[in-house]
């Protein structure tokens, strides 16, 4: 059996609905690779990587909140994976606003 790990960012960019995958894919997905991303840099494979920004502060925030709130009612138990490419500031500063958000929505 074959086990996953779901890229929210690059399912996104690749026009796949995130959430329905998540769902297709609930028994087998060993973690969620949670990225947030603005369009600023556009979609280019050569220019979208500096699109990822800290969790809760781009175009994907809303989308992350419904893959975690069906995550947590459906007992995910794996691994939340947060990275982030480009830091815009200092690369503590960018992890610690990722973790504070994750953890604000992960907590109970």
């Amino acid at each position: 059996e074959l086990g996953l790990v779901i890229d929210t960012a690059h399912l996104f960019l690749s026009g796949d609905n995130v959430l329905d995958a998540i769902k297709r894919h609930a028994g087998r997905i060993l973690a969620v690779h949670l990225k947030d991303w603005t369009s600023r840099y556009g979609t280019s494979p050569f220019r979208f990587a500096k699109g990822f920004i800290p969790l809760g502060e781009g175009e994907l925030t809303s989308l992350l909140e419904k893959i975690i709130d069906y995550l947590r009612k459906n007992e995910y138990e794996g691994w939340y994976v947060v990275e982030q490419d480009y830091p815009n500031g200092s690369p503590i500063e960018c992890a610690q606003v990722s973790y504070e958000w994750l953890r604000a929505k992960v907590t109970p």
